[in-house]
C-alpha cells in the first residue's frame, strides 16, 4: 500500500520510519511469538497506539518542524500531583497544534483554488460563506450569517489565505463539536496512553495494557535479550517524545514538572514493568528492560 500523504513531508520521514518499525517488530511477535494471541493483542494496542502518536506528532512537526513532549504518568492517578498538572498540559496542548496544522491546511488549499491570487476581502467572504459546514452529530451548528464576522476578526491580523483557513477551521470545529479531541481521549483510554478512565483531567498515562507496545518502541533488532532502562527510556523520546523521567526536553515544558516528581514517576514505572515481568531491578537501583522479542520468541 502506498504511504499515507504525512510520511512522504521531509519533517514527518523519521517519525514514519520508526512507527514502521515498530509495527514490524509488532508483527514478528505474532509470527515467531509463543502465543499467538497474545502477540495480536500487542499488534492491536500497537497499531492503535502509532495512530495516536500520528495525531499528536505530525501537526506539530508541520508546522514547526519539532517533536511534540509527551509526558506520561506511570502512577496511581493523581499520586503525582506536579506531574499530573504537566502531563495534562502536555495533552491540551495537542488541541491547538491541531487547529493550527488543520487551518493551515485549508489556507493551502484555498490558495490552491485562487491560483495564489489574493482575492478582494468581499470575494472571499461570498467564497466562506457558500463553504459553511452541516452540523454533524454532537456540534452546533454554525450559520452562514456568522462567516464574515469570524472572517473579520481573524483578517485583522492574518492576510486573507491565512483568515480563511483559520475561518475554516474554527467553522468545522464548531459543526464537529471538537470530535477530534474526544475521539483521541476516547482511544487514548481504550489502549491505555490516556487516562484516568474516570476524572479528570486528561493526562498521558502509561496503563498495563500499554506496557508491551513502549517495551518493542525502544528496542531494536540488534538489542540482546535485554538493554538498560535509561537507554530504552532514552530511545522512546528521541523516536516518539514520550517522556516519564527527569530529561531537558521535560524541563523546558510550558508547564513543567517538579524534578522529584520526574524522578519519582520513573522509578513508578520501573516498578510497574518488575511488576509484570517485563523487566529486572537490581539492588543498586539499576534497571534491564526485557526485550520481548527475544523474551517471547518461539524457541527452534
Amino acid at each position: 500500500m502506498p504511504a499515507p500523504p504525512w510520511a512522504e513531508s521531509p519533517a514527518c520521514k523519521v517519525l514514519a520510519r520508526e512507527c514502521g518499525d515498530l509495527l514490524v517488530r509488532a508483527l514478528a511477535l505474532v509470527a515467531h511469538g509463543r502465543d499467538t494471541l497474545l502477540g495480536l493483542r500487542v499488534l492491536a494496542t500497537t497499531l492503535t497506539w502509532v495512530g495516536l502518536l500520528v495525531y499528536a506528532q505530525v501537526p506539530t512537526l508541520v508546522t514547526d518542524g519539532q517533536t511534540r513532549t509527551l509526558l506520561a504518568e506511570a502512577g496511581d492517578p493523581g499520586q503525582l500531583p506536579g506531574l499530573r498538572d504537566a502531563s495534562a498540559s502536555s495533552r491540551r496542548a495537542l488541541n491547538g497544534a491541531w487547529e493550527n496544522w488543520l487551518a493551515q491546511q485549508f489556507a493551502e488549499t484555498v490558495k490552491d483554488l485562487y491560483s495564489t491570487q489574493e482575492p478582494a476581502d468581499i470575494d472571499m467572504r461570498e467564497f466562506l460563506h457558500a463553504c459553511t459546514p452541516y452540523s454533524l452529530s454532537g456540534g452546533s451548528q454554525t450559520t452562514k450569517e456568522r462567516s464574515p464576522e469570524i472572517y473579520a476578526s481573524w483578517r485583522e491580523h492574518h492576510a486573507a489565505f491565512a483568515a480563511a483557513g483559520y475561518t475554516l477551521e474554527d467553522m468545522l470545529a464548531a459543526s464537529m463539536g471538537n470530535k477530534p479531541q474526544r475521539w483521541f481521549d476516547a482511544v487514548g483510554r481504550h489502549c491505555g496512553f490516556v487516562g484516568p478512565r474516570r476524572g479528570q483531567p486528561s493526562r498521558f498515562r502509561s496503563e498495563v495494557s500499554l506496557l508491551p507496545t513502549l517495551i518493542l518502541a525502544g528496542v531494536s533488532e540488534a538489542d540482546g535479550a535485554s538493554i538498560p532502562m535509561a537507554e530504552w527510556l532514552e530511545r522512546l523520546i528521541s523516536r516518539f517524545g514520550v517522556v516519564f523521567g527527569p530529561h531537558p526536553v521535560a524541563r523546558v515544558m510550558a508547564d513543567r514538572a517538579p524534578e522529584e516528581d520526574l524522578e519519582h514517576n520513573r522509578d513508578l514505572l520501573s516498578e510497574m514493568l518488575a511488576s509484570v515481568g517485563l523487566a529486572r531491578r537490581y539492588s543498586d537501583g539499576l534497571t534491564e528492560i526485557l526485550n520481548l522479542s527475544a523474551l517471547w520468541r518461539r524457541s527452534k
